[in-house]
């Protein structure tokens, strides 16, 4: 309920209000913007202006009854985000196709990452594969990774999808992919390998934070869209929370997704139409998803021919064979054994030497 001033405002304009049976004021005018921003003041109560003709319906009110009611936005027919669900069975089956490379790991390796398309510095810019941009937001690192992503897909696309048309959401989407992927590649260690849609999906909730002011200041709409998106931007950005599976945030990744989805949102929301359901200039954005899907098409196609090549790259050398200076400290401490025993010997090397048990 709102609550009486102690004092008149001085000077400009002064308003009565009538909630809850009672009649309350003098405010002012950034007090009843504050009291409908805050819900206390709604259009079906009654506002009256110090020197008016009487009490009116606040939703009739000629300097505050626009904010009580909000435009139509959004797909008109919109039922199901199919083109949400979609992007999420196509994560899901990359992610399959992880786990499905190396039956015997719970969870994919680092190894099956990068030969799937990971994501780093020294892959990207000294090597120059600049396909990983395309693929590393493809992949998840473990099932609770994908599942966290999963469900933060599902209940932004779900609305977004709806709120700018599919068209603009899947741009939104791509857009925040790729500035995720460099500006983790840019500012991460040299060697750390980045994976997962992070940037995607923080481009996506940047751009539904960017759009919700589409809406009424002080209208319910507004207020929910920005709350939700501010719940989902704040922690990703914030460095106090654990990663999903205990792997390491990318927060390079989680930036550049925001910044990258929303400037572009501010570009579009700068030139929606007054009185248009959803964003215009939907010509731009096909260019923009013909131009990401042909990118992500063939960064895929690459990765795919060079996945047999990464992968006996990254297997490890026969302990046998790797003379260099491990070898000879491991050596040294085989040497101090009292039992001799040349069945071990190998495991024991692979052991010193890899920091595993696992036969090369």
């Amino acid at each position: 309920m709102a609550a009486s001033s102690d004092t008149p405002p001085n000077g400009g304009a002064r308003w009565y209000v009538h909630v809850g049976g009672k009649s309350l004021g003098p405010y002012g005018r950034s007090d009843i913007l504050r009291m409908i921003q805050h819900h206390q003041l709604r259009a079906s109560n009654h506002l009256f202006l110090e020197g008016g003709a009487g009490w009116i319906e606040a939703r009739n009110d000629p300097t505050f009854g626009k904010l009580f009611s909000e435009p139509p936005l959004g797909l008109a027919q919109f039922k199901v985000p199919w083109l949400t669900l979609s992007i999420l069975v196509v994560l899901i089956v990359v992610f399959l196709l992880e786990n499905a490379s190396d039956p015997s790991a719970s969870t994919p390796s680092v190894a099956t990452l990068v030969a799937f398309g990971a994501l780093s510095h020294k892959l990207v810019f000294p090597d120059g594969e600049w396909f990983r941009l395309f693929t590393a937001p493809l992949l998840h690192a473990n099932f609770t990774h994908i599942l966290g992503n999963g469900v933060a897909l599902v209940l932004g696309g779900w609305i977004l999808e709806r709120l700018v048309g599919r068209l603009w959401f899947f741009a939104f989407f791509t857009v925040g992919a790729l500035g995720g992927s460099l500006v983790s590649a840019a500012v991460n260690p040299v060697n750390q390998v980045s994976v997962g849609a992070s940037g995607a999906l923080m481009g996506m909730f940047a751009a539904l934070f960017v759009s919700a002011f589409r809406f009424p200041f002080g209208s319910a709409s507004r207020m929910s869209l920005v709350l939700n998106s501010l719940r989902i931007l704040v922690p990703s950005l914030l460095p106090f929370f654990p990663a999903a599976g205990g792997g390491r945030i990318d927060y390079g990744a989680h930036v550049g997704g925001m910044l990258s989805g929303g400037i572009l949102a501010l570009l579009v929301l700068m030139c929606w139409p007054e009185g248009a359901r959803i964003p215009q200039f939907r010509p731009v954005a096909a260019s923009i998803i013909a131009i990401a899907a042909l990118l992500f098409v063939a960064s895929s196609g690459l990765a795919i021919a060079n996945h047999r090549q990464s992968v006996q790259s990254l297997q490890p050398k026969d302990v046998l064979e790797d003379h260099g200076p491990k070898r000879a400290a491991c050596d040294f401490q085989w040497s101090k054994r009292d039992l001799h025993d040349p069945a071990p010997y190998r495991t024991f090397l692979q052991k010193c030497m890899y920091g595993n048990s696992t036969s090369p």
